[in-house]
């Protein structure tokens, strides 16, 4: 059994899940949360992601 998590705890990594669209890290967040995701609900979270992060050029 997982420990349980502070409200901050789950705010920093609800945070975290916002801003990546690493699936390996999308993973391991949603992992750490204790949620049963499947890959096409992280899927969509990833998919969500990349249209909202800015794109910075390339140098």
């Amino acid at each position: 059994m997982m420990k349980e998590l502070s409200k901050h705890e789950i705010n920093v990594l609800t945070q975290k899940m916002c801003h990546t669209t690493d699936m390996k890290e999308l993973e391991v967040l949603a992992e750490k949360l204790g949620m049963n995701w499947t890959e096409e609900s992280l899927k969509k979270i990833q998919a969500a992601n990349q249209q909202i992060m800015p794109i910075r050029p390339s140098k």
